[in-house]
């Protein structure tokens, strides 16, 4: 199914950051992230808008007891 236009310039609008988690995370949970998998390791893509939005997703990663690695910011595609 192709993107809207508004969806598409959202989607731009987010900046990108590679999120590496210690541990195997299930298809499900990384849904209920809000992320894509990278690879098969646990490094995952989100998306976010702002600071506030990218420690939300911090706050969701602890709460789930997860181990957060590292957050890199990525270039923009």
């Amino acid at each position: 199914m192709a993107e809207t236009p508004d969806k598409a310039r959202d989607s731009r609008q987010k900046r990108p950051y590679e999120v590496c988690l210690r541990g195997a995370l299930s298809e499900g949970l990384i849904a209920e992230l809000g992320a894509e998998r990278e690879s098969s390791d646990t490094i995952l893509v989100v998306r976010v808008g702002d600071r506030s939005e990218l420690h939300g997703f911090i706050r969701r990663v602890e709460d789930l007891g997860l181990e957060l690695v590292s957050i890199v910011e990525k270039d923009m595609e």
